[in-house]
């Protein structure tokens, strides 16, 4: 038997219990039998934990662990349960109560010549149940039980004993046990799982694994079916609840429940604190119809040996399809399950089994959308964006729907998550070449109204969805942030606790504009609060930190909030996640051979230590801010040791990168980028060492690298002005060879950001790792705008607007640069105010032209 006291706490239960005062009965004694692991017989799923369920509810009526004797599989043996009744029997008194609870096999023995329905035990033998004692024969039940009752014990008798005909009695074993459970008992109540010719369910998708019946026996006896709220369950409301729930959630299924009693004895009381955790458990649980078990074991085979071999072949294709995930034309238009299906619904076969195979299909559908949202419903992640998994999913949440019905319970919830999948489908109506800057932003604004429509559509469907609360927050976030934060402050309500979910509403916080009471731009207070939070739940989060950081840096925010030591604090914490010693890095360096055509992995691992680089630069230059110049030299010299030891260009383009962003975070002035072009040669030389050695596969991205610090170089010159510097290098990136290097792959490998300061526009060029600032945008840029804009600010116009077109030239022939791109027209109009903007528009209307202009 086991004790109360020493139950660990069960995780999968979807309710907590506090302690209520017990009903008048002057004591309360039960004793809980389930049985999921038999000794011989067919093993059920989760028999235990539903008796385990049921102890925890009794224990939650007021009471006390030593009235409640609990025996689970091996324990519950005859002489066990027999001894504890008869000790019970013994201390019972008028007006006490008693439970008897038993989950498990129920059977009649069909070897002799008399028929005699009984509950099988731990020990029952398969092949006679009569050659042990492992049972408890109901005609022994009726006696100890009713001869209880007429002491005026108040006996509340519940059985889950299922059968699916697969043992011995067979289908007549099945129907006449539950019959005999089903005949009145004196002044017994009675609670059984299910009635003659049904079949018990059970399954994942009811509390994270239990049976369908002690799922809503416990939920209702809790208080769900206190229908006339005074806080007492009686007899009558259980039936009602369980019979409404328990048919509707094992549709198409059938199971109906019964309570067989005096209607108005109250069972139990209600919890109002039991209820609000069921309320707040369901709240951050989502529904779901999964594959269920039949108690027992499956009845598939026996009702197939009574059908032709045409159907039962045809079941067969249908089983394996189902398994192999071949479930509708999308899938294969001429082996589907839901083609077999529709053949077999068209046959005499029995209504049973089409309804197993309606709901395994059924649930097999449904998994496409599952898999797609699990995450942002478990842990609030942001969906995954692959948009050819969506209409498939949507397809299959349709076929769902049509194969249960509009009157089934589940018809609603798979509208609902269907919308919230065509709105993640939704796209804008525009054609990049022809549709006009205003048209298109007025579609933007169109298709992000239609996903909002659906998504609001979705939620009255199907309230406290964390995927679609999260989902609109996204939907809204460039368009109405405070719509955005109330829905994320939804989702982090449903999911206390998560990391990802305080992470997503700590991240979207933080790229909010928030002022202080002076008007000045500061770090917002919910960012810290957020951020803050994920760090205890998870201590090595390094989005959190470096955010943190950020904020503490005061980037884009009043110098007033700049605190180093904070920002270093969180710094230092990412070093420690990333840090490596030198002597382990050039081993994986050497590890890393180029030499066998792999000089892009090569590259991009040699890219993984571009953390590590990044946190020396920026503790160095936040201690030397401080005045700390002992530990600035410290990460100066660690810097000028990795940099030496590893020896890579990726290392020295990277430092580089953080040179300017620290320029442009901390608003430091031009002098600040001298000495940047050292790494930038450094870099260069490294290449051209790697292309003595080089394999003929790895050539061309080498040269392509090689151009790309060319380009690196003649931009870092015009950007503090070392115009002739500028000019050199950005020609002999014009004039390098890499035609045989397609421009789709090299934009795959480049990327580049413009820093804007005093009405110039300052470029960096950034290899496989993009740089970003408080003021720039990212895009590919091509030598030939650069040399646009290093005429333009010498007030060379008519070169300028030469080097414009050969520009806007390269970027029709072979899209490799963004020149034509909205952004990049629009801030040099902004920035250059000495620009021609008359010739500098016909140059873009000639190679650009508008077609599709607002009526």
């Amino acid at each position: 038997m086991k004790n109360l006291n020493n139950l660990k706490a069960i995780h999968f239960l979807a309710f907590f219990w506090v302690m209520a005062i017990p009903l008048n009965a002057q004591s309360t004694y039960a004793l809980i039998v389930g049985i999921a692991q038999y000794k011989e017989m067919p093993a059920l799923q989760y028999a235990d934990r539903d008796a385990i369920a049921f102890a925890e509810f009794v224990k939650g009526q007021g009471v006390p662990d030593q009235n409640i004797s609990l025996f689970l599989n091996e324990d519950a043996t005859r002489m066990n349960i027999v001894d504890e009744l008869y000790r019970l029997s013994r201390n019972l008194k008028p007006q006490d109560r008693f439970y008897f609870y038993f989950g498990g096999h129920g059977d009649l023995e069909a070897k002799i010549g008399y028929e005699n329905a009984m509950l099988l035990l731990h020990g029952s033998f398969k092949t006679g149940y009569f050659q042990g004692k492992e049972f408890l024969q109901l005609s022994e039940l009726k006696t100890w039980l009713t001869a209880l009752s007429k002491t005026q014990t108040q006996v509340i008798f519940i059985a889950d004993a299922c059968h699916s005909g697969g043992l011995i009695g067979g289908s007549e074993g099945q129907t006449k046990t539950q019959r005999a459970l089903q005949e009145s008992w004196a002044n017994v109540t009675k609670i059984l799982s299910s009635q003659a010719n049904e079949f018990s369910l059970e399954g994942q998708q009811w509390g994270g694994g239990r049976g369908l019946f002690s799922f809503h026996l416990v939920n209702g006896l809790t208080g769900r079916a206190d229908v006339n709220k005074n806080k007492l369950v009686s007899v009558k409301e259980l039936d009602e609840y369980l019979r409404y729930h328990v048919r509707r959630e094992a549709s198409p299924n059938v199971q109906t429940p019964l309570v067989v009693g005096e209607p108005t004895l109250a069972l139990s009381k209600s919890s109002a604190s039991g209820l609000a955790q069921l309320a707040v458990a369901e709240k951050r649980n989502f529904p779901v119809i999964s594959a269920v078990n039949f108690k027992g074991g499956n009845p598939v085979e026996k009702m197939l040996a009574k059908l032709d071999t045409g159907i039962v072949e045809l079941y067969k294709r249908f089983s394996k399809a189902v398994k192999e995930r071949r479930l509708a034309d999308h899938d294969n238009a001429q082996d589907n399950a839901l083609l077999h299906f529709r053949a077999m619904a068209g046959r005499s076969i029995p209504d049973t089994l089409l309804n197993i195979m309606k709901r395994n299909l059924g649930a097999a559908l449904m998994e496409r959308e599952l898999q797609i949202m699990r995450n942002p419903r478990e842990k609030g992640q942001n969906p995954p964006a692959f948009p050819n998994q969506l209409e498939p999913a949507i397809q299959n949440l349709e076929t769902t729907a049509n194969l249960f019905g509009p009157d089934h319970y589940f018809y609603n919830l798979l509208q609902a998550r269907k919308m919230v999948l065509q709105s993640m489908s939704s796209r804008p109506k525009i054609d990049n070449m022809n549709t006009s800057v205003d048209n298109a932003l007025d579609e933007l604004k169109a298709n992000q109204r239609r996903k909002i429509a659906l998504l609001k559509q979705s939620l009255a469907l199907e309230p406290n969805m964390v995927s679609t609360y999260l989902i609109l927050a996204m939907t809204y976030q460039s368009s109405n942030r405070d719509s955005s934060a109330y829905y994320l402050e939804k989702v982090v309500e449903l999911l206390p606790n998560h990391v990802e979910a305080f992470t997503s509403i700590g991240f979207t916080y933080h790229n909010f504009e928030y002022k202080d009471a002076e008007g000045l731009v500061a770090p917002h207070p919910r960012a810290i609060y957020y951020l803050k939070k994920v760090i205890e739940l998870d201590s090595t989060s390094t989005i959190a930190h470096d955010l943190l950081a950020t904020n503490y840096k005061a980037i884009g925010k009043d110098k007033k909030y700049r605190d180093l030591a904070q920002a270093i604090y969180y710094q230092k914490k990412l070093l420690g996640f990333v840090e490596k010693p030198l002597d382990t890095l050039i081993k994986l360096q050497l590890n890393q051979t180029i030499n066998k055509g792999n000089f892009l992995k090569n590259s991009i691992a040699k890219a993984e230590f571009a953390q590590q680089i990044r946190h020396y630069v920026y503790l160095a230059y936040m201690y030397q801010k401080l005045g700390d110049t002992t530990e600035a030299s410290h990460y100066q010299r660690k810097l000028q040791t990795y940099c030496q030891g590893i020896g890579s260009y990726q290392v020295f383009m990277n430092v580089a990168g953080n040179i300017y962003r620290i320029f442009d975070d901390f608003e430091e002035d031009f002098s600040f980028l001298n000495g940047v072009q050292d790494y930038y040669l450094l870099a260069q030389k490294s290449l051209e060492k790697e292309m003595v050695n080089a394999a003929p596969a790895d050539l061309p991205y080498i040269k392509v690298m090689y151009y790309e610090i060319l380009k690196a170089l003649g931009t870092h010159y015009r950007n503090i002005q070392d115009y002739d510097q500028a000019e050199m290098y950005l020609l002999q990136a014009l004039s390098y060879p890499i035609d045989d290097f397609k421009a789709e792959n090299r934009m795959k490998l480049t990327g580049s950001a413009s820093y804007l300061r005093e009405n110039r526009m300052l470029t960096l060029i950034a290899l496989m790792a993009r740089v970003g600032g408080a003021n720039n945008f990212h895009y590919r840029m091509d030598p030939n705008e650069e040399m646009f804009l290093l005429n333009l600010e010498q007030n060379k116009m008519e070169a300028a607007m030469q080097w414009l077109e050969k520009a806007l030239q390269v970027s029709v022939n072979e899209k490799g640069n963004d020149t034509s791109g909205t952004p990049y027209r629009n801030i040099v109009l902004e920035t250059y105010k000495n620009l021609d903007v008359n010739a500098f528009n016909a140059l873009y209307e000639k190679y650009f032209p508008k077609t599709d202009e607002k009526k």
